[in-house]
């Protein structure tokens, strides 16, 4: 109900969602845990706009961010040993 009162209110201003979105400095599709916090209740804000960002990316983007997170993992392991 309230997600559809923000929209009806967005688009009698002839907002776009993510000009709306940019008004409240907010990723577009992280509006939506406000709206319907039941969708994935575990995940925090940055944790959904990081699973948005890596939808956009090909094998070799995800290559590197694998990579990435592996050398996290090792820092970190080398740091608690």
């Amino acid at each position: 109900m309230f997600g559809l009162a923000i929209k009806e209110a967005r688009t009698k201003q002839g907002m776009t969602r993510d000009q709306a979105a940019g008004v409240i400095d907010s990723d577009p599709r992280s509006v939506d845990q406000f709206f319907y916090p039941a969708a994935e209740p575990d995940k925090s804000t940055r944790r959904r706009q990081l699973d948005t960002m890596l939808d956009g990316f090909d094998d070799t983007d995800l290559i590197i961010v694998e990579a990435t997170a592996n050398g996290i993992s090792k820092a970190k392991e080398v740091k608690d040993a």
